[in-house]
């Protein structure tokens, strides 16, 4: 419920950001808007949205396991209870650790997608005029400025290679969940060096002012979405949405292996 509570917020904020005076100006969503110029920063914006909702899905879906492994882990350094217990208890292993990663893996394929649909059609069935202001944005985008006056809402998609954008939001935010939600696992492996691998999904809170310092291509390269400076013709290449992917399993495959291994 979190996560599409999220996504849908994730929608609105976007489509306030693009057409309203302020985060309160809720009329955008019936009658009004902001009569502002079209910017094409608010292209880079829209164009960023899904893969960044995507994460956040993702990163919800892995919270509860960094949660409950932190909160099981007392001051005199007692062994992770919460996490063993779990399991230990009397239900496949392969269920255990799959259905999990197979429910966020779906909440993360679905839920952008879901939450921005629902938000095209109730402003079109209400005929909200901010809605011509978000398509006059999108406009900037070169591949898009083409299409006819009139573009169907497929043409629209097919002009702004949606599917390729849709997909490497996927693979960020699956990314994301995989390396989040396997602190649970990296902690009750009997090595210590694995264990130490744990810190990392601690320290993602933190990326988005790590990407800040560094800037727009650590940012393209890691959210797969033009950042300042990028051309709106930008793609997501066919290579960092494979390598995301990757990562993805090698980390579902790394704690997969450590399930089995681990002496309970």
């Amino acid at each position: 419920m979190t996560a599409a509570i999220a996504s849908i917020c994730a929608a609105c904020v976007a489509y306030m950001w693009v057409s309203a005076d302020g985060l309160l100006d809720f009329g955008i969503f019936w009658h009004s808007f902001c009569g502002c110029p079209v910017d094409p920063q608010d292209a880079y914006f829209l164009l960023n949205v899904p893969a960044l909702t995507a994460l956040v899905v993702g990163l919800i879906f892995g919270f509860p396991a960094v949660y409950g492994v932190t909160a099981s882990v007392v001051p005199g350094g007692a062994m992770k209870a919460s996490s063993r217990f779990f399991f230990t208890r009397p239900v496949s292993r392969r269920v255990m650790f799959l259905a999990p990663h197979a429910i966020a893996t779906g909440a993360i394929v679905l839920f952008p997608a879901l939450a921005f649909l629902l938000l095209i059609e109730w402003l079109h069935l209400v005929h909200a005029p901010a809605l011509h202001h978000v398509m006059a944005s999108l406009r900037t985008v070169p591949a898009l400025s083409s299409v006819g006056p009139h573009p169907t809402f497929v043409e629209i998609l097919k002009a702004l290679g949606a599917p390729r954008r849709y997909l490497a939001a996927i693979s960020v935010g699956l990314c994301g969940y995989a390396i989040y939600s396997s602190m649970q696992t990296l902690l009750i492996s009997p090595s210590k060096k694995v264990n130490l691998l744990a810190v990392l999904p601690i320290l993602m809170p933190f990326v988005p002012v790590f990407i800040y310092i560094v800037g727009s291509p650590m940012s393209v390269a890691m959210f797969l979405a033009p950042g300042h400076g990028t051309p709106l013709t930008y793609l997501p290449s066919t290579l960092g949405i494979a390598l995301h992917f990757l990562i993805a399993v090698a980390v579902f495959l790394g704690c997969w292996r450590i399930v089995w291994k681990v002496e309970l």
